[in-house]
């Protein structure tokens, strides 16, 4: 079995004044590929967690695009569409079937999560 592997980690803060841009991210995390295994596996979070148990279990990895930010305010537009862009990006490059194991934690208030999922998640799903 092929699971393809990838997400956005991010605990919006809608109180924060601090817009959480792209330099915020890629400070942080901004991983492509075999760099998402290489950096989380045998690690105590969401990407590990689950790198470790398909590992043990036999299950191909296709590892797409991961990041992640330290807690701030909400995500800007410009940041949203390069993370969308990328995961999208990283789908099609892993030639990603379905399944496919896409954290998206913390991800924003629940108007901007909205949006996440009926641009981003939905066409992933397709």
């Amino acid at each position: 079995m092929k699971v393809a592997i990838g997400g956005v980690v991010h605990e919006t803060n809608t109180f924060s004044n601090v817009p959480s841009t792209l330099d915020l991210f890629q400070s942080w995390e901004w991983d492509h590929q075999q760099v998402i295994l290489d950096r989380n596996r045998k690690v105590r979070n969401f990407l590990g967690g689950m790198i470790d148990r398909a590992e043990e279990l036999g299950i191909e990895l296709l590892p797409t695009f991961s990041t992640f930010a330290y807690p701030a305010g909400t995500i800007t537009r410009d940041t949203y569409e390069r993370m969308k862009a990328e995961l999208l990006e990283g789908l099609r490059l892993a030639q990603a079937p379905t399944p496919s194991v896409l954290p998206c934690t913390g991800l924003a208030s629940p108007k901007e999560l909205t949006i996440w999922k009926a641009t981003c998640l939905r066409p992933c799903a397709a």
